[in-house]
């Protein structure tokens, strides 16, 4: 196997302190290392939608939204492909590179100026155009004011699928 790494934007549950981080946390096999805090180097739209499920839907229309806000890891080829089943890579969310601006560094240190990187971050697909009409945020938070917690329930259909696939 290849020693090749992969860094990777997080902007929704999988970031530090919400529901799923635990996935980048080394429960699974693959390498992760925790780089930092970002943000967009453009702006997208971020809207919480998908079914009741509340899920953060970060989407691929740039120059409409905000900067986001998320973390930054580095990953390997293995926890890449994990990641690639969890988001439903290619056919729910679909994993692209963008830029992004690493603002601290892993302890927590400003960077100045910050380190622009080139990562991959998903991409939310199954939406129509009334996403665009939702309030966009610039940092999710599951348990922000919005109201709209993330369902956890979609984890557990969700790591099902991944066991299911990897199985076969």
């Amino acid at each position: 196997m290849s020693n090749s790494m992969f860094k990777i934007f997080v902007y929704g549950t999988l970031k530090r302190g919400q529901p799923n981080n635990k996935m980048m946390e080394g429960i699974f096999d693959g390498e992760v290392t925790y780089l930092g805090k970002g943000v967009t180097g453009k702006e997208y739209p971020l809207v919480i939608a998908a079914a009741a499920w509340n899920l953060p839907c970060m989407l691929a229309v740039e120059g409409t939204g905000k900067k986001i806000q998320g973390d930054v890891f580095e990953v390997d080829e293995e926890m890449l492909s994990f990641l690639d089943g969890f988001e439903g890579h290619p056919d729910f969310y679909r994993r692209r590179q963008i830029i992004i601006q690493l603002m601290k560094d892993r302890n927590g240190q400003n960077l100045d100026p910050p380190n622009v990187l080139t990562c991959w971050c998903y991409f939310y697909l199954k939406y129509d155009r009334s996403y665009l009409t939702l309030p966009f945020l610039d940092d999710y938070d599951s348990w922000g004011p919005h109201g709209l917690v993330y369902d956890e329930r979609e984890l557990e259909e969700n790591t099902n699928e991944v066991k299911e696939t990897t199985a076969s």
